[in-house]
């Protein structure tokens, strides 16, 4: 629908690591699997504090 609409631009389609879409990947321009180590860099702390002080954790099987 993306390449219907927007015929003039190019869609790139970036996976988290060991996951894919057929269909998707076979239907953008280009794509690529981001690393495990840009995943682990790219996460929140453990905790994060809204602006009204509720807490938010993260999950274990995140860290």
């Amino acid at each position: 629908m993306i390449r219907e609409r927007f015929p003039d631009r190019r869609v790139v389609v970036a996976f988290p690591p060991g996951r894919y879409a057929k269909e998707l990947r076979q239907t953008a321009h280009a794509y690529l699997e981001i690393g495990p180590e840009k995943v682990r860099k790219s996460q929140l702390p453990d905790v994060v504090v809204t602006p009204r002080g509720h807490r938010l954790h993260r999950p274990k099987k995140w860290r």
